[in-house]
């Protein structure tokens, strides 16, 4: 169990090469998620033009201006003139511009210029391939807007780790040596009746195990630390947690993680000095119970909505939208709604 879904990449990788049988829980297996189905789409573009299979997944993802009814015709045609997608777009500039709206047409040229690009970067094999191919298609920045942000970005920064350390173990490797790599870490065909279940703590509920291991348990890993981040929610889930387990319980926390694409020195969980199974040298700060949307009163300027938070010293001092004036005011001088 992990608090974290990118965590679960690392935990699948690890199962396969052991030929140990294992079950996602309430959740999808890292390299089916969509996220990571584009980057991996991105990739075999950049490693074969003629893809399209994948080229049709990221034409317009993020999006372009380019309507399905647009990419049909594009596909129909290029299956017409028995040449693939990106060929007919690059040798049939006339037909193309005819097919889409002018915005669709300048974004199309700008995404095909950006693979070839791409394509003679990798073919230099640079390390900074995967910076360059954030930089042009920006596609960590179009999933950090949707709802559901926090979990989709962090996989995508997995994704991103993963490849930087793969180049680094193997200094002379491209884009197509990464993407034989995954291929060999391919998933289980099926599941064995016996098995680990794994998943994430939110899926967890309901649910108990004989034997349960709770992995990643450091500040900023479980619990959450940063903007929206609510303290109280997460030490409730971590309770939820460590209540999953009937006979017996297991709580781990690593010194370094390799996340993001470095290696970082981690500190322990406060939870586990809290839960009496760790001394530990953490210091308990001061928390707040507000957090990014709530509602509240002030005695002079009435009722706000609070929109960021931030920390002075020992007090926390929130941004609060009253009826369109904005003002900085600490936490203990107003009350939650």
């Amino acid at each position: 169990m992990y608090r974290i879904n990118a965590l679960s990449r690392s935990l699948e990788e690890g199962l396969n090469k052991e030929g140990i049988s294992y079950n996602m829980v309430g959740g999808v297996k890292f390299y089916e998620r969509a996220e990571i189905k584009d980057l991996i789409s991105y990739l075999r573009i950049i490693a074969n033009e003629h893809d399209d299979f994948s080229m049709k997944r990221i034409i317009n993802k993020p999006k372009r201006g380019l309507g399905s009814v647009t990419v049909d015709k594009i596909l129909k045609a290029a299956y017409q003139n028995k040449i693939s997608m990106y060929e007919y777009i690059t040798t049939n500039v006339d037909e193309v511009k005819n097919m889409t709206s002018k915005k669709g047409f300048l974004a199309l040229e700008e995404f095909v210029s950006n693979i070839q690009k791409l394509k003679e970067l990798n073919s230099n094999k640079a390390y900074d391939f995967i910076f360059e191919l954030e930089s042009a298609f920006k596609i960590r920045e179009h999933y950090d807007m949707l709802p559901d942000a926090l979990d989709r970005v962090s996989n995508i920064d997995e994704f991103y780790g993963l490849y930087r350390d793969f180049i680094k173990q193997n200094t002379d490797a491209g884009v197509e040596d990464f993407l034989n790599d995954l291929a060999l870490q391919s998933d289980q065909d099926q599941i064995d009746n016996e098995h680990i279940s794994i998943m994430s703590v939110h899926a967890s509920k309901g649910l108990e195990f004989e034997y349960l291991f709770v992995i990643g348990l450091e500040e900023g890993f479980f619990p959450l630390i940063g903007d929206g981040s609510d303290i109280e929610e997460e030490r409730r889930l971590g309770y939820v947690a460590i209540t999953r387990a009937k006979r017996e319980l297991t709580l781990s926390s690593v010194q370094s993680r390799f996340y993001k694409g470095r290696r970082a020195e981690l500190k322990k969980s406060r939870f586990l000095k809290e839960a009496g199974v760790c001394k530990g040298s953490l210091i308990l700060e001061k928390t707040t119970s507000y957090k990014k949307g709530d509602l509240v009163k002030h005695k002079i300027f009435g009722i706000g909505r609070v929109f960021e938070i931030s920390k002075v010293k020992r007090e926390f001092k929130l941004k609060i939208n009253f009826s369109g004036t904005k003002r900085d005011i600490l936490a203990s001088f107003v009350e939650k709604i």
